[in-house]
């Protein structure tokens, strides 16, 4: 018999524009703030926690599952099972989707789920010419090996990183691309965008402003 699956509590960082105070950090800094929170926020004991489920658009290459590095900086003990999920813009919401499940199926009864995003700190990497050539340089074996890769390497062309972009990979399209393209489909005006944009911006101004979102909100230390 499955179990009813119930949202506790909820938390989150502050939301900063890009390239400015939460610059650098790395993604699962910014999710161990808001699980430190949430646990803060909660009381849960920390042995209570049966799972961890973060979602992020962006995997960081020497992070890739940060769920459990933000997990374990959090103080959750490292033999807690952690998995991280990748689905673009609803990351967050599959991780929750995730835990919900597990705990349907009797893998948990408290699961921690959210998701983690610092853009400021996207990933950029080389070619893949340039990334063979860097592995094959790690395995020479002797000087001459190494001297014939790095000679390869003095085009200043193959040292150009490939330029920082969250799109998608078969149809090489970002977020706003897509967006574009729904607007059109569904004939939704540039009026009628930058009105609902400035409603949403102004209520949550005010919500802001009369402590609404207080509750909600942990603190980063910058």
């Amino acid at each position: 018999m499955s179990k009813n699956v119930v949202v506790v509590d909820g938390i989150r960082t502050p939301f900063l524009k890009y390239m400015t105070d939460f610059a650098p950090y790395m993604s699962y800094q910014l999710g161990q703030q808001a699980i430190k929170g949430l646990l803060e926020k909660t009381g849960i004991d920390k042995k209570e926690i049966g799972r961890v489920v973060m979602g992020t658009v962006a995997p960081v290459i020497n992070t890739p599952n940060l769920a459990r590095e933000a997990a374990i900086t959090a103080g959750i003990h490292s033999s807690t099972p952690c998995h991280t999920v990748s689905m673009a813009c609803i990351s967050a919401n599959q991780a929750i989707s995730s835990a919900a499940d597990a705990i349907k199926a009797g893998h948990a009864d408290v699961i921690i789920a959210g998701g983690t995003e610092c853009p400021s700190d996207t990933p950029i990497g080389y070619s893949k010419k340039m990334r063979r050539t860097l592995i094959r340089l790690s395995l020479a074996k002797t000087m001459g090996q190494r001297l014939g890769y790095l000679g390869t390497m003095l085009n200043p062309v193959n040292w150009l990183p490939a330029k920082p972009a969250i799109a998608e990979f078969l149809t090489k399209k970002t977020m706003g691309a897509d967006c574009e393209e729904m607007v059109q489909r569904y004939k939704i005006g540039r009026k009628e965008q930058d009105e609902f944009a400035v409603r949403s911006h102004v209520l949550a101004a005010k919500a802001h402003d009369d402590g609404l979102l207080k509750c909600e909100i942990v603190s980063v230390e910058v």
